[in-house]
């Protein structure tokens, strides 16, 4: 009686540490652009343009835009709704975790603590939380499973529209479950029609997506190394901070290697991995968040392992508890050492606003002047965007997020000189065409086959920095 006393209140302390940590650093950062892009989409966009036409030009799914609508509709006091709905996900992810996740206290503490949980997942407001909220209660159902035909392919199918990298998961997830239906001769009929409503509302959404995003990568050095080593090894800090990822990788090997028995989560994790690796090697080369959710899935694998109880190989076990606790161990020290690092890459002091105001200040936001972002998608050109209700044009003419503007960004299609673009999109607006961009142009004269386009630097703040050019053509 006193052990489970003394488990709750540790369980109950190690949850409010971790809402008060990851609250004070979801607080003193400034959002990602993408984040700023998630809201303008939310905002421009109705939910059938979104599922119909803007999603599979964007890479992602549904929900989380979706959520974000009402504020972003209203202008609500960005970036502060999402903040606090993605971290609030997030709090009920681990306490959904810490309830059901078959794991030691110890375990769980250094999961919860780990570099992913306390520096992304819970204070970025992006779609993860959301997905990993709804795998684990997909995993504290697992042993139960078949005794949920409705619930359990519901909320698969939630999960899998929370993201690309969600979806990965949830196909190998899916099949053992209707294999499992099989096994046990339970009924598909009901299981099997929401799979297939599943099946349709993703491929509805990303059928014939192009991300020009993409780009081919070298294998080794961009792709294979990012994964390894997350920092550049420069000192002990940035060698503690990606040591963890080598040793995910051996643990991986060992864990297929001394737990054949275990089907079910070999095939999990496999599948899972698999399908991510060939995206980031064949279509997307993904970003450090993307890699984050590698350890996710391996704990998933894990929790699956754990709930099946194979009846293994005792000294085997004990082995592989012991390496998955030093693995732990070194995600641990990742968070401890990370933070110093980490502010170089987080913008914590975040330049979006800042711009803003200064663009408000300078009166270059009126009605007399079209505003142009030629740097495409960056914390300058999106990230200001959300805290003012002007409209932005790209080089083709479009605005910024609408339908055209978001295709014909993605669709990378240059069959015209860039300059020449540009020109036409700039002719007889009636207005000044401003460029606003973070990078460094030059003044000058820039010829293309049919047109000149000529800018003139006319503001810079080198503080923020950012710069302002006034654009014309002939």
């Amino acid at each position: 009686m006193q052990n489970v006393k003394h488990n709750n209140i540790f369980k109950i302390f190690s949850l409010i540490a971790f809402g008060i940590i990851t609250l004070v650093i979801m607080l003193n950062r400034a959002p990602f652009w993408d984040e700023a892009h998630s809201w303008m989409i939310a905002k421009s966009f109705s939910f059938w343009e979104l599922i119909s036409e803007v999603e599979r030009f964007d890479g992602h799914l549904f929900i989380w835009h979706v959520l974000q609508m009402p504020f972003a509709k209203n202008d609500f006091h960005y970036p502060y709704p999402v903040y606090i709905m993605n971290w609030v996900f997030c709090i009920m992810a681990m306490t959904v975790f810490w309830i059901k996740a078959p794991f030691s206290n110890l375990e769980k503490f250094l999961i919860t603590f780990s570099y992913p949980f306390v520096y992304y997942f819970a204070p970025v407001a992006r779609c993860y939380s959301l997905g990993i909220l709804f795998l684990f209660i997909i995993l504290s159902l697992w042993k139960e499973k078949l005794k949920h035909p409705l619930l359990v392919p519901f909320l698969i199918i939630c999960f899998a529209n929370t993201s690309v990298m969600a979806l990965t998961a949830t196909v190998p997830i899916s099949l053992i479950y209707v294999f499992d239906l099989i096994k046990n001769k339970q009924k598909l009929y009901m299981p099997f029609l929401i799979f297939i409503f599943g099946a349709y509302t993703v491929l509805f959404q990303l059928l014939g997506s192009h991300l020009a995003l993409s780009g081919k990568r070298n294998f080794i050095c961009d792709t294979l190394l990012p994964f390894f080593l997350l920092h550049p090894i420069t000192d002990i800090k940035n060698f503690l901070a990606s040591a963890f990822s080598v040793f995910s990788a051996i643990i991986l090997c060992l864990f297929f290697c001394l737990f054949k028995k275990h089907k079910k989560s070999c095939f999990f994790l496999a599948v899972t991995y698999g399908i991510m690796i060939t995206i980031f090697m064949i279509s997307y080369p993904g970003s450090w968040w993307h890699y984050l959710q590698f350890f996710a899935y391996f704990i998933a694998a894990v929790w699956i392992m754990r709930t099946e109880d194979n009846d293994n190989d005792y000294f085997f076990t004990r082995l592989f508890n012991l390496i998955f606790l030093f693995v732990l161990v070194l995600f641990f020290t990742y968070s401890l050492f990370v933070y110093d690092s980490m502010r170089n890459t987080l913008p914590y002091k975040g330049t979006a606003k800042l711009v803003y105001e200064d663009i408000k200040k300078q009166g270059f936001i009126n009605d007399k002047n079209r505003i142009i972002t030629l740097d495409s998608f960056s914390e300058t050109s999106v990230g200001f965007l959300p805290y003012t209700k002007i409209k932005t044009y790209n080089i083709y003419g479009d605005v910024k997020y609408s339908i055209r503007g978001i295709q014909n960004y993605y669709k990378d299609n240059f069959s015209k000189n860039r300059y020449d673009i540009l020109a036409e999109s700039l002719i007889d607006t009636g207005k000044t065409n401003l460029a606003i961009t973070s990078e460094y142009i030059g003044k000058g004269i820039y010829q293309g086959e049919k047109h000149k386009v000529c800018l003139d630097l006319i503001y810079k703040n080198d503080d923020i920095p950012y710069f302002v050019y006034k654009i014309s053509a002939k």
